[in-house]
């Protein structure tokens, strides 16, 4: 992990992706490294879902949803149940499940008309 400074805040790199020294996204961070870790060659949606990292970032609630959404906007990846879980919703219509592309594109779209915003000004988490 590569640290930096930014405006007097120091900051971290995973993944490609920079994120504020945050004790909630640090934790997001190393649960969701864990989980791509041990599942990056499963092509089992059960054991995916089912890993104990994953169900430890949907045990961290609604504070979480806009981390995932931020990671969806990065990147498609498996977060759709989690999604589901911790918001109730599912945007995804029938013909587009099992499309990463197209879920994550409703995702989004769902998001977006949700006005979650990833990030606030000063780099928080916020969701209205």
């Amino acid at each position: 992990m590569a640290e930096h400074h930014t405006n007097g805040q120091q900051m971290n790199s995973r993944n490609g992706l920079t994120y504020r020294n945050d004790p909630f996204e640090e934790r997001f961070c190393a649960l969701r490294d864990e989980w791509l870790a041990d599942t990056q060659y499963s092509s089992s949606g059960t054991e995916i879902t089912n890993h104990v990292a994953y169900q430890r970032i949907i045990a961290m609630g609604q504070d979480v949803v806009p981390l995932i959404i931020r990671e969806l906007r990065q990147r498609p990846d498996h977060w759709f149940w989690a999604l589901f879980i911790i918001t109730g919703h599912d945007p995804v219509p029938l013909e587009d499940r099992g499309n990463l592309e197209k879920m994550r594109d409703a995702w989004l779209r769902w998001a977006d008309a949700q006005t979650f915003r990833t990030t606030d000004q000063n780099g928080g988490r916020t969701l209205q």
